[in-house]
């Protein structure tokens, strides 16, 4: 654990360094060089939590029996579509690297370090508190997430990078970001939909009244799940195979981030509801909490909530901007909270299974 907290601290003050030098359009000599250092400060300060992800080993429940098999068979060209068929642009990403190489490591370095980069360049580009967004990455547990969901934080990060067309009321190049993302993870699509959540006035008081039904109606409604997936060839085979109880699980922790998360956002209600982007993020974060609730009878829930929870590194540096008094006070008892939390969890409870690091140099 010691390694994790080594590389969060050297991100948190490398971070605050780059955006003290940091310079969007030089226009002159000079400004060029100061872009340049402020180019070699952002790698500098990414560049521990990307190599300690990419040379991981063993990490992540699919580290060995998907991402590792996809690429032995890609490199010696025996890839099938089959179980482990992958999204088109992870496909070629893994050949691309194939070219370079035949060790599977370097397949994670790459993607470890496009992750990062993709999160940090949202932050950057969307987020009101940039150095609040990468504590809340770090102590909400979304980089440990990475080491498993590969593709989807790689989708993920893209949908985040196009949130400032959401900003901008730019439908169509919102929808093209979301096209790319897809060609990495196509659950991807339902965020397309989710743009027009910004206009619609959601009773947060109504739409848990909902979730509770569902929850009574949960066999009624997992039935129905079945049928739907048996129609995604993806994932007909764990209906098939009758595996498809073993992705539902009570997400408890997902469940205390998406309250803590929403506490936050709870006072300052009125002043996220007066403008589309605002009402946008309060209506995610609403909706992460229906997907916790019913997690335990919802097939996937725990890879449906990163989109929801991944958004809080831009929902909470919004909502913590519009506080009059006591924003401090409510910043650091969220990642107070939300650290002990994630601490404990990862230490004595064994989630995101990181721990004991074990690196690609000593397996």
């Amino acid at each position: 654990m010691i390694l994790y907290i080594f590389i969060f601290v050297w991100t948190y003050f490398g971070s605050k360094l780059y955006m003290k030098t940091y310079v969007i359009w030089p226009s002159s000599r000079l400004g060029i060089e100061k872009r340049r250092r402020s180019i070699i400060l952002f790698i500098i300060s990414i560049a521990p939590a990307i190599l300690v992800s990419g040379f991981r080993y063993g990490i992540g429940p699919d580290y060995n029996k998907i991402y590792e098999k996809i690429f032995l068979q890609i490199e010696s060209k025996t890839y099938l579509k089959t179980a482990l068929s992958v999204e088109k642009g992870y496909e070629y990403l893994n050949k691309f690297v194939a070219i370079f190489t035949a060790e599977p490591v370097w397949i994670f370095f790459i993607t470890s370090a496009l992750i990062i980069i993709l999160f940090f360049c949202a932050f950057y580009i969307n987020s009101e508190d940039s150095i609040l967004s990468i504590l809340v990455f770090f102590i909400c547990g979304l980089y440990f997430d990475s080491f498993n969901g590969i593709r989807q934080y790689i989708a993920i990060g893209i949908t985040l990078c196009s949130f400032k067309f959401i900003k901008q009321h730019n439908f169509v190049k919102y929808c093209i970001g979301i096209v790319a993302a897809s060609l990495f993870h196509t659950s991807v699509l339902m965020m397309i939909p989710l743009y027009f959540i910004k206009k619609i006035k959601m009773p947060k008081t109504i739409f848990l009244c909902i979730c509770g039904t569902a929850f009574f109606l949960k066999q009624y409604i997992l039935n129905l799940i079945y049928y739907i997936i048996s129609f995604i060839p993806k994932y007909h085979e764990y209906v098939v195979r009758n595996t498809l109880e073993n992705q539902i699980s009570f997400s408890t922790s997902g469940l205390l981030l998406a309250i803590i998360s929403f506490l936050v956002m709870l006072p300052v209600e009125k002043e996220m509801k007066r403008n589309e982007t605002g009402k946008y993020l309060f209506n995610v974060a609403l909706i992460g909490i229906g997907i916790a609730l019913i997690s335990g009878f919802l097939p996937f829930a725990e890879r449906i909530l990163y989109y929801t929870k991944t958004l809080y590194v831009i929902s909470i540096p919004y909502a913590l901007n519009l506080y009059r008094h006591n924003q401090n006070f409510a910043k650091y008892c969220y990642l107070g909270m939300i650290g002990a939390m994630n601490f404990i969890g990862t230490v004595f409870l064994g989630w995101y299974a990181v721990l004991p690091y074990i690196s690609f140099f000593d397996k």
